[in-house]
């Protein structure tokens, strides 16, 4: 659901802003779902789907990651998009627990 509405978003910015400094470009989506996937691709113009997020943040096209995905599957793919250079959008706060000390910012930093 919220992979459609990010979706329809990015397709609908010049509506809202303008002039835009940059047209957003769809280049993947990735879903575990491969039909899901590709019917969304089909439908907002995404150039490529992946089955899994490690292939998405893999693709050096790829420059900002959405992540749209249940709560419980923000924090690796954030921090792994992170540290990989892209940027990160992620709807969800990124809290710190016990098992994430300092939050999921602090472990995102890529490497000096």
């Amino acid at each position: 659901m919220m992979g459609r509405a990010h979706s329809a978003a990015y397709r609908r910015l010049s509506h809202a802003f303008w002039p835009l400094a940059l047209e957003p470009r769809l280049v993947a989506v990735a879903g575990r779902n491969a039909q899901k996937a590709s019917e969304l691709a089909a439908r907002y113009g995404y150039e490529t789907t992946y089955a899994r997020w490690e292939d998405l943040i893999a693709d050096p096209r790829v420059e900002l990651f959405d992540n749209s995905g249940p709560n419980h599957l923000h924090a690796e793919p954030c921090i792994a998009a992170a540290k990989a250079g892209k940027h990160v959008f992620c709807e969800k706060p990124w809290p710190a627990t016990r098992s994430r000390p300092g939050g999921c910012s602090r472990r995102s930093r890529p490497p000096a």
